[in-house]
């Protein structure tokens, strides 16, 4: 009884000690709390009390490292320089409330025949080290897959399934063993093999290499992904012409498309010719979703608009050019110049234009408008005619007016002798 009022008393001058700056400070008081804590470890069990939202221990050269019961969270924290908790423990059902983070190089191993990670709800699933054996394990304890540490070799306990479908097979095929060596599989009826690809047309391999072939799809995509560099000229895919660079070229290398087991179109190349090639309809180049340029089957072209049925060309807005040139064609307007041609007279004209309300010999606006375009050059060459034919005006204007002036000339001439006279 006396040794324990004695140690109580240290506890006491302990405890007043550790609230007092001064004794906190000094090496006596240091000395004192280090011998009231070896006497009462020696002489019997101790509990340190700790309160809410307080360190139990801390690092004395930066006080924000340490052990911090967390009565927010109720959790105990293992605090860094910054006070953050960097690993944290629920108090009341010991999960972990940070993520285990390894640093690197760092190994966690797992003594054989133990778990290194099972499910809390379904204790018997999880991933475990067997004597030799990796395996995956599902609620009753059974191994899902497994493989082999010395061998690499796989066992699965159900099927293997793929999106689209499951196989049944893999069992079967793998106790065939090595393929390459025992020849291409000719038995495998796997379900997305039966009912998406036609089988006789699957690429073989025949023990050393795939056998020419080719493949049929209901319905599939492919998708080729890489970065080719644009200098040089490599690509993602190419189709090899068969043929040798100084030799003629036996046949075609293509990218065929065909539309119920008919070709439409295809891309070849024949020679060191390259060939874009719509078998039967239009062929079409599309921006926007939108055909921009289109080539129908008879080679007639549209560029904004629908091929024209009797036009090589239809164009479906405005066309800039440096230079247009129209093939001559014959009975060139110098006809208007030759002596046997009859040209209206003014008079005539001038009734014909008050009554038709347009030139002789061209079409009318109505004409024009009913027939929604013009044969450029027709209208130039009628167009010519007009001006050869006004220059004929022009002269025989150019004759009545001088032989006026030649007659007022002798009037004048009169008039001025008469005036003399007087």
């Amino acid at each position: 009884s006396d040794t324990f009022g004695f140690i109580t008393g240290l506890k006491a001058i302990n405890q007043l000690m550790m609230k007092t700056t001064i004794f906190k400070m000094s090496g006596i008081g240091a000395g004192l709390m280090l011998l009231t804590l070896m006497m009462c470890s020696q002489l019997s069990a101790q509990t340190i009390n700790i309160g809410p939202n307080q360190y139990a221990f801390r690092f004395t050269q930066n006080q924000n490292y340490g052990l911090f019961f967390n009565s927010t969270d109720v959790a105990y924290d293992f605090r860094n320089g910054s006070a953050n908790a960097v690993w944290s423990i629920n108090a009341n059902n010991g999960q972990l409330r940070n993520d285990l983070q390894f640093a690197p190089g760092f190994t966690v191993r797992v003594p054989a025949g133990t778990w290194a990670a099972r499910s809390a709800t379904a204790p018997n699933a999880g991933i475990f080290f067997g004597n030799s054996d990796f395996e995956f394990r599902i609620a009753n304890g059974s191994p899902g897959w497994s493989m082999n540490a010395l061998t690499g070799n796989s066992t699965f306990l159900g099927t293997v399934s793929a999106q689209g479908g499951n196989s049944s097979q893999w069992n079967q095929a793998f106790t065939w063993g090595n393929h390459a060596a025992a020849g291409y599989i000719s038995t495998e009826s796997d379900p997305k093999i039966s009912t998406d690809l036609n089988l006789s047309n699957v690429p073989r391999w025949n023990g050393s290499q795939l056998a020419p072939s080719s493949i049929s799809s209901s319905s599939s995509t492919a998708t080729i992904t890489g970065s080719p560099s644009i200098f040089t000229g490599s690509s993602l895919l190419t189709l090899e012409n068969p043929g040798n660079t100084s030799g003629t070229f036996t046949s075609e290398s293509r990218l065929q498309f065909s539309k119920a087991g008919t070709q439409i179109g295809r891309i070849s190349s024949s020679g060191d010719n390259f060939h874009l090639q719509a078998v039967t309809g239009e062929l079409a180049l599309r921006t926007g979703n939108t055909s921009r340029l289109t080539i129908n089957a008879n080679g007639n072209v549209g560029i904004g608009a629908s091929p024209n049925s009797t036009a090589l060309l239809s164009v479906n807005g405005q066309i800039l050019a440096t230079q247009v040139r129209v093939l001559a064609f014959a009975n060139w307007p110098d006809y208007v110049f030759d002596e046997a041609y009859e040209l209206m007279s003014l008079n005539d004209l001038a009734s014909y234009i008050k009554t038709e309300k347009h030139l002789p010999g061209i079409p009318s606006a109505h004409e024009m408008e009913s027939a929604a375009s013009m044969d450029l050059g027709e209208m130039q060459r009628l167009t010519l005619e007009k001006v050869e034919e006004l220059t004929l005006y022009i002269l025989e204007l150019k004759a009545e007016s001088d032989r006026l002036a030649a007659e007022n000339e002798i009037f004048k001439e009169r008039f001025e002798s008469i005036e003399t006279k007087k």
